[in-house]
């Protein structure tokens, strides 16, 4: 082997220096350096040194970062052509506490935005930077599979709804009632993309029964969705990832609470609510609840009787009436085979909550026949005199209503008449032409045989027919 000592070699001519020949290798000797050739491609790792704060890398130096205890940032050195840097995960933490790569200045990551950043959020990743020029900046180069480029982020800007700032990039629209959530741009994945959401619909109501005390169904609750982008806060367990959005307008549906089943005798079921909807997602409305009646069982019922009662009361069943225009003949049935005597006639309207009385009013034909006017019925029945408390068919099991008329309703009095059906004679308006109308006899009869006395005259009857009308005739 032929050695050559000198202390510097020189190109002859030309531009151009060769070392070696084709297919040579050149090598160092051992503890021999060399400079001007660039770097090798290797980094020396800073293994006495692990990093746990921010810092500022050096060329030709790796890094091992521990992001156990937060998140912080390496600053790259200024970029010359040949500059290489690596970083490397120390301790599989990425995935929880990120480490952020910032340029020098103005300076691009992987042909990026200038002075843009980039993330490392991957569990145990590894990777080296070469500066190559100002077009590409720095160059990831230890996996192809890594080319996240450096951006600066930015977020969703929106309108609509009621808006609450979270923090300078996160907002919170509400929406009560409809309206639309207008997307004025969107932002990247280093900001934000998409949008987290929580869609609630509406309950239903719940439902009726048919007496005070009764179980009734609760209504359904509205249904429940929601999206979120993990670490933003605690959602729900049944919480999905968040939505992807577009620069346009997202049409808000809040649906509303169903009504209550009404508060009548019989069963009713509440109404459902209605859906509330935000882009794809939409939430179902909860059920009306269902209503319960009474099921089989025992009732018990306590009766005091009074020794001194002396009648009993019954409703007969109705005569049914269509009334036409003027007077009319009405015939109320009364059965023979029924102790006691008429105490009056309940008539009523079933069409409409009007009397239809014209000004003959009704005449009543009993043993002698007499006529009532509709005003001096309803003195009888203390219509214009204290007035009436009634219940409501469908408002109320458990409150009456106070009036001074209850119209479409008389009392005719019939002052016990006995001996067969009664007949009535109407005069009907033409505003009830067609109407029908119901004829009730309430028959009063003795009780136990403590049958009270007959109705009669506290006057003696005078001997000289004649002499005592003259007399009352002259006073």
């Amino acid at each position: 082997m032929s050695k050559i000592e000198v202390d510097a070699i020189d190109k002859q001519s030309g531009s151009t220096l060769t070392l070696g020949g084709s297919g040579t290798a050149v090598t160092l000797g051992a503890g021999a350096t060399q400079s001007g050739f660039g770097r090798t491609g290797a980094v020396d790792w800073q293994t006495a040194s692990i990093k746990t704060a921010t810092f500022t890398a050096v060329s030709g130096e790796g890094y091992f970062c521990n992001t156990s205890g937060g998140s912080f940032e390496v600053d790259l050195p200024a970029g010359v052509a040949g500059a290489i840097v690596s970083i490397q995960d120390y301790n599989n933490t990425f995935d929880s506490n990120s480490l952020t790569v910032d340029p020098n200045g103005s300076e691009k990551i992987n042909g990026g935005t200038a002075g843009g950043f980039i993330t490392l959020s991957t569990e145990g990743l590894g990777i080296t930077f070469v500066y190559i020029d100002a077009t590409v900046g720095w160059r990831s180069v230890d996996s192809n599979e890594y080319s996240t480029s450096g951006t600066i982020p930015t977020f969703i800007t929106a309108t609509g709804g009621t808006i609450t700032t979270v923090c300078t990039n996160y907002k919170v629209h509400t929406f009560t009632s409809p309206g639309t959530f207008t997307v004025c741009s969107v932002g990247n994945e280093s900001g934000s993309n998409s949008v987290d959401y929580l869609v609630v619909a509406g309950g239903g109501g719940g439902g009726s029964g048919g007496n005070p005390g009764y179980g009734r169904g609760g209504g359904g609750a509205g249904g429940y969705r929601e999206g979120y982008n993990p670490g933003s806060y605690t959602a729900s367990p049944l919480a999905t990832t968040a939505l992807p959005v577009s620069a346009t307008g997202f049409p808000i549906t809040v649906g509303g609470g169903g009504a209550g089943g009404p508060n009548a005798c019989g069963t009713t079921t509440g109404t459902s609510g209605s859906n509330s909807i935000f882009s794809t997602i939409t939430s179902a409305a909860g059920g009306g609840g269902a209503g319960t009646t009474a099921t089989a069982g025992n009732l018990e019922v306590w009766l005091r009787l009074n020794d001194d009662t002396q009648t009993t009361t019954r409703c007969i069943t109705a005569t049914s009436f269509t009334a036409s225009t003027g007077i009319q003949s009405v015939v109320v049935r009364v059965p023979q085979n029924v102790a006691g005597g008429v105490l009056g006639v309940l008539m009523q309207n079933t069409s409409n909550a009007t009397d239809g009385l014209a000004q003959q009013g009704i005449r009543v034909h009993l043993l002698g026949a007499f006529g009532l006017e509709a005003s001096l019925i309803r003195y009888l029945n203390s219509d214009l005199s204290n007035g009436l408390m009634f219940a409501v068919d469908g408002t109320s099991v458990t409150e009456q209503q106070y009036g001074i008329a209850v119209d479409g309703a008389f009392f005719i009095p019939c002052y016990m008449a006995k001996g067969g059906d009664i007949q009535l004679e109407i005069d009907f308006d033409a505003g009830v032409n067609g109407d029908t109308y119901t004829f009730t006899p309430i028959m009063v009869s003795s009780l136990g045989g403590n049958a009270g006395q007959e109705t009669r005259s506290t006057q003696s009857a005078p001997s000289n027919t004649a002499k005592s009308v003259l007399q009352r005739t002259l006073e």
